[in-house]
């Protein structure tokens, strides 16, 4: 892989499992009701402003070979919906502490796919990435998405500086 995160990225990315999604679009773009916007578990936007934002936790495992995040989720929840109208995606990766000197965290930007929209060598790497990870979830059959990172900012307060990581491709 081209332009590789540095070495402490990629271990804290293999560690962690659980990542804080967030996404934004136009209302207008979604096609919903009030109601349908209710049962989602959003508020009916500013009319003024009319985006609306949604944050979602999921699971993922990390695609080194791609420098992925890969999510499973149904498509027809609303961080799905909104992140496939509009795919430039932020997250962040925590290590849950109290302790300031163990601070550690990422916090990124991505661009989001259906796993269906790459060749078929990218979908085997990304769907064994995830299966691997949690082989339970093969029974599920679920939807897998892709979050390729693009730029990325490691904390680790054990270090003296943050490491900032950017895709120059």
């Amino acid at each position: 892989m081209q332009n590789r995160p540095d070495e402490q990225i990629i271990k804290f990315l293999k560690k962690r499992h659980i990542l804080s999604l967030c996404v934004s679009c136009d209302a207008k773009l979604l096609n919903l009701d009030e109601l349908a916007f209710k049962n989602a578990g959003l508020c009916t936007p500013n009319p003024a402003q009319n985006i609306i934002t949604h944050t979602n936790s999921c699971f993922y495992a990390y695609c080194e070979d791609l420098n992925a995040l890969i999510i499973a989720s149904s498509p027809r929840s609303a961080h799905i919906q909104i992140a496939l109208q509009n795919p430039k995606i932020c997250l962040n990766i925590a290590l849950d502490t109290k302790i300031i000197g163990y601070i550690q965290g990422i916090q990124a930007r991505a661009d989001f796919f259906a796993l269906s929209s790459l060749n078929q060598n990218s979908q085997k790497l990304c769907a064994r990435a995830y299966f691997v990870r949690y082989p339970y979830a093969i029974s599920l059959n679920p939807t897998l998405y892709i979050l390729k990172l693009t730029w990325l900012k490691y904390t680790n307060n054990a270090l003296k500086n943050k490491l900032i990581w950017q895709n120059l491709i």
